[in-house]
């Protein structure tokens, strides 16, 4: 499933809704310029980036397709203009289409176009030299013109100018000449990489621009470890505190004794203001977080530690636009409460994620949640998930009422689960609406039940695991009579099936345990009915009763996805739950493939169609990743 950016989303989500009359002329009018735009910076950007691809014949190719498919979002877009214009309903509809075929096939261009650029050979570790190296062997090997190099020269000048700053600061903050040195020589290299490049773009030798290219690819690669050691000898000779604002108080007194020019000082000013900016993008990383809902108010202290950090650079700005050295004390005991208040936030997300990590089924669930209430589009993934718990509390229900939980846990088991009940009808309730806060108010009932519920879980595996009988060393095949390795599916004499022995508990469903949903479990139990049916014991009546229970479930998560797919936002949700709904149909002809051996004596075709139902299960499975794969991109 491919992703589309927002602004093409948008387009094909009204033009869809106007062809149902359920938008507006003027709605679409007011998301194509956004679309427009859009497709002129991808074409810029495809521009940018397309020059630094090492040529071979299938990036050559890709590329040629990702042009065509530009164009085409491009004409798409017009043509919607104008038939808008023209009020014919039709070609914007046709042209809607057209947009979505191209989006999608760009995507996907970009997306091999980055797979085939993974196979290329890296020739900088700085990416904005990378990139023109690339560039420039492109260049000689004429795949693109030597104008293409003019506008990326800069960026490189600006690289190399900043690296030699950093070099002038390290030697006079501190010493260090035996790995100075070195490093002095390898910028004079890559200087004169630069300057033959000039001289390429004067005179156009071929020459002159293979030397340059070298010289700044060795140079670079090799400049690149002695910045690492710069940074171990600089922590070496810190004196505590924050590494930048060390670096700055050298700075300033070396300027003070007339050993650094101003400058230089602006560099490492320049330094603590990127720290800031990376704790700011750490609180960003942080509200993306899927568990951020549920700990917003742990986060509100480090945004305010983060505001007084700004509030302080603002203050002493003035005083490094004019050059004067100004006190650093409350600057540091600001980035000191925003350290500590970040480091403490991603021991909350530890501390929250080993929380339940007994129970990875409700650990699942609440990140779903999570998703959901901020504000992503995961309906589909929690309204499957949630009927998924529902089944499992269910089925544990269902087992307390028959007394078969041991140590006096039934009625309170019981009592718990009725309070699971409700929070699961009211976070259900809350997707027929979008109500966040009906969401949130179930999730809070739901997660008031669970420190409880996981203890008595924990008795009850821990009661299980006391009557586990002993492994048996070996399977015997009851055609043949021969001694099997323990774990054989199949008799290594006759090929017979072979009896299955016991591996794990199964008498309590386990409703913390997410390595299998309660289908997951049914299937399991209809191989073992159809295995015994085989080997006689176990009745086509028996095995019916099984594929009952799943036809009934079968078809309750195809009517919840028929409802989710006519409540789909827009066509990317609609895609998700069509690709959900031909994968429950699938599962369900396999149902009536095994119905139908069962009912004519068929077995292999009722094996066969017990296959299909695990293939359809773990197409799930894959989808269900594919989506979460997408959403964290």
């Amino acid at each position: 499933m491919t992703l589309l950016a927002s602004p093409l989303v948008r387009v094909l989500d009204v033009a869809e809704r106007l062809s149902r009359g359920q938008a507006t002329v003027s709605e679409l009018q007011e998301a194509l310029p956004l679309a427009r735009d859009f497709c002129l910076e991808g074409r810029s950007l495809f521009a940018l980036v397309s020059p630094g691809l090492l040529r071979s014949p299938e990036v050559d190719r890709i590329l040629e397709e990702c042009r065509q498919d530009l164009e085409a979002q491009e004409e798409a877009v017009q043509t919607m203009e104008v038939a808008l214009q023209q009020e014919e309903g039709a070609k914007v509809a046709l042209a809607a289409g057209r947009l979505g075929e191209a989006a999608t096939r760009l995507a996907r261009g970009y997306g091999a176009l980055h797979e085939e650029e993974k196979k290329e050979r890296i020739y900088s570790p700085f990416p904005v030299l990378d990139h023109f190296l690339k560039v420039g062997l492109n260049v000689l090997e004429g795949h693109v013109g030597r104008g293409e190099l003019t506008g990326r020269l800069a960026p490189v000048v600006a690289l190399v100018g900043r690296l030699e700053r950093d070099l002038r600061r390290f030697e006079v903050l501190y010493g260090a000449v035996e790995v100075a040195r070195p490093m002095a020589g390898l910028l004079g290299s890559m200087q004169a990489g630069l300057g033959a490049l000039m001289e390429y773009l004067e005179s156009g030798s071929r020459t002159a621009l293979a030397d340059g290219l070298k010289l700044l690819g060795r140079g670079s690669a090799a400049a690149h470890e002695l910045l690492a050691e710069m940074d171990r000898v600089a922590a070496a000779s810190r004196r505590g505190g924050h590494a930048y604002l060390e670096e700055l108080r050298r700075a300033l007194e070396c300027h003070g004794q007339g050993r650094l020019p101003w400058n230089l000082v602006r560099d490492a000013w320049q330094l603590v203001q990127a720290a800031e900016r990376h704790y700011e993008q750490e609180l960003d990383a942080f509200r993306r977080f899927p568990l951020h809902p549920f700990l917003e108010a742990d986060e509100l202290p480090a945004r305010r530690a983060l505001e007084q950090v700004q509030a302080e650079l603002a203050r002493l700005q003035p005083a490094f636009d004019q050059e004067s050295s100004p006190d650093l004390a409350s600057l540091e005991a600001a980035f000191d409460a925003l350290t500590g208040q970040v480091a403490y936030l991603w021991d909350r997300i530890e501390e929250e994620m080993a929380r339940y990590s007994e129970a990875p089924a409700f650990q699942e669930l609440r990140e779903r949640v999570g998703r959901a209430l901020s504000g992503e589009p995961v309906g589909i993934l929690l309204r499957q998930q949630l009927l998924r718990f529902h089944e499992i509390q269910q089925e544990l229900a269902s087992q307390a009422a028959q007394g078969r939980l041991e140590g006096g846990l039934g009625s309170e088991l019981v009592s718990l689960l009725a309070v699971q009940d409700q929070a699961w009808q009211v976070m259900l309730s809350s997707l027929e609406g979008a109500d966040l806060a009906v969401l949130r108010r179930g999730w809070d009932l739901l997660e008031a039940t669970m420190p409880r519920m996981i203890e008595i879980v924990r008795g009850m595996r821990q009661t299980l695991e006391e009557a586990r009988p002993a492994a048996p060393t070996g399977v015997t095949c009851m055609r043949c009579g021969n001694a099997n390795p323990s774990g054989s599916r199949y008799c290594g004499s006759c090929q017979a099936m072979l009896p299955e022995v016991f591996q794990a508990p199964t008498e309590y469903t386990d409703i913390l345990d997410g390595g299998a949903s309660e289908e997951g479990t049914r299937l399991s139990n209809l191989e073992r009915l159809l295995a015994g049916l085989e080997l006689g014991q176990a009745t086509p009546e028996e095995v019916l009763v099984e594929v009952s229970a799943l036809e009934e479930m079968s078809g309750k998560v195809q009517r919840s996805l028929e409802q989710e797919r006519s409540r789909a936002g827009t066509d990317q949700e609609a895609a998700f739950a069509t690709r959900f709904l031909q994968l429950a149909s699938d599962h369900a002809q396999g149902l009536v493939l095994v119905r139908e051996g069962l009912e004519v004596g068929d077995l292999p075709a009722a094996w066969q169609g017990l296959e299909f139902c695990r293939v359809a299960a773990q197409g799930v499975v894959g989808l269900k990743h594919e989506i979460d794969t997408a959403l964290n991109s």
